[in-house]
């Protein structure tokens, strides 16, 4: 039965090696990934901004060509038209979350590592322990 609970237990460790190299080399790419990403969401953002000025401001001359008379049916709609374009032209996207940064993505996984190895060790202790 030792021989059984040692193999075991030695095939879960290696298990839980590869795992945790799999984990830490995935989160190191992630968040590689996003800084390489940035510079082309930079660019992506100013292109989506130059076109939503360029709606702008060809809206605000649309509108701004509409005659109303003063207290009329036209200005109120004028008015609507503007407030609700307005509206939509302004509204800001939430920002977007930044990355961990590596201390705290070390620390986390360390938790993790220690939590994960504790549990271990009770269970490697009851399983030894017992016959």
């Amino acid at each position: 039965m030792n021989d059984f609970g040692s193999t075991f237990w030695t095939i879960i460790f290696i298990f839980a090696l590869a795992w945790l190299a799999y984990y830490f080399g995935w989160q190191r790419g992630h968040a590689y990934g996003y800084l390489e990403g940035e510079e082309e969401g930079k660019k992506k953002g100013k292109a989506e901004g130059e076109k939503l000025g360029i709606t702008k401001g060809v809206t605000e001359r649309v509108l701004n060509s509409i005659a109303g008379s003063r207290g009329g049916v036209l200005e109120d709609t004028e008015k609507a038209v503007r407030e609700q374009l307005y509206a939509k032209l302004t509204e800001k996207a939430p920002p977007p979350k930044k990355p961990p940064g590596f201390m705290e993505s070390l620390v986390d996984g360390l938790k993790k590592l220690f939590w994960w190895a504790l549990l271990t060790g009770i269970v490697a202790l009851v399983v030894y322990n017992t016959k």
